[in-house]
């Protein structure tokens, strides 16, 4: 099975690329605005540094998603930067 992560360099993405790499094939997609590559380097995934508003991603062969990319600084003001992630 084959697996996109986006925000997958981020706490909650490298963990479940871990977990899910184990199994299957994981792309794990992230700008590195708020993640770390140091959490998945180690692990057997296919690293792609992007940033998802901009990306022009292959789902060629995918078969799930997980939308794990967003803003974590909840001080910010106006929701335009989370409208941007999310859409």
């Amino acid at each position: 099975m084959v697996t996109l992560i986006t925000g997958g360099a981020g706490f909650i993405g490298s963990n479940l690329s871990s977990v899910l790499s184990k199994t299957g094939d994981v792309r794990v997609i992230d700008d590195l605005s708020n993640g770390n590559e140091d959490f998945i380097k180690s692990l057997p995934v296919t690293f792609i540094k992007q940033d998802i508003s901009k990306a022009k991603i292959d789902m060629k062969g995918v078969n799930i998603v997980y939308h794990l990319a967003a803003n974590s600084d909840i001080r910010s003001v106006g929701f335009k930067k989370d409208f941007k992630n999310n859409t």
